[in-house]
């Protein structure tokens, strides 16, 4: 019994060790994501910065499935209450914030052709997202390209995304957004 017993805790070790390097060693994903002429999303991920080979997370693909309505049940009902709201997005923000000033970006490649149907409407989405597009293009790291399309209705894009973490880093603006939102005086 005593040889079972310490083989479970030499386990039970080495599995939290294991654990605990795997949580506080950097990852590298690299996110592409395409709209045409089919929809596919695959993220590949290396663990330890990138060094050792990595494995594929990716959705499977069907045309046949069907969404399911779900009844959602929230704790918080924001409908007609705006402070409550802007709390809500105040947190959100400070969330995403927190998760960008954490996460290391080595490159972001993006392409969207949009088109609003009226040429007068594409124009206007298209003088409005000028200012961000130029704002967003810092050196070789990050490069936007959006096209408008005066001829048709449409959205279409890919994306190339990599990042690098810490997950342990980043999961202080989770416990930071979890406590602030469910803390002690909710």
């Amino acid at each position: 019994m005593s040889v079972l017993m310490s083989l479970f805790l030499w386990g039970l070790a080495v599995g939290l060790i294991i654990a605990g390097v795997l949580v506080s060693t950097p990852w590298k994903f690299t996110v592409r994501w395409r709209s045409a002429p089919q929809f596919e999303i695959a993220v590949h991920a290396q663990p330890f910065g990138g060094i050792v080979p990595g494995f594929e997370l990716t959705a499977p693909q069907n045309g046949t499935s069907k969404a399911k309505t779900v009844k959602s049940v929230s704790r918080f009902d924001v409908r007609g209450k705006p402070q409550k709201m802007a709390h809500m997005l105040r947190l959100f923000v400070d969330l995403v914030t927190g998760i960008i000033h954490r996460t290391d970006i080595e490159h972001v490649k993006a392409e969207v052709e949009f088109g609003g149907g009226d040429p007068a409407e594409t124009g206007q989405i298209y003088g409005l997202l000028t200012p961000l597009i130029f704002a967003i293009h810092i050196g070789d790291k990050m490069h936007l390209v959006a096209r408008p399309n005066f001829d048709e209705r449409c959205l279409h894009g890919a994306a190339d995304i990599c990042i690098r973490i810490v997950p342990i880093i980043v999961a202080i603006p989770f416990i930071h957004f979890a406590w602030r939102l469910y803390g002690l005086e909710r």
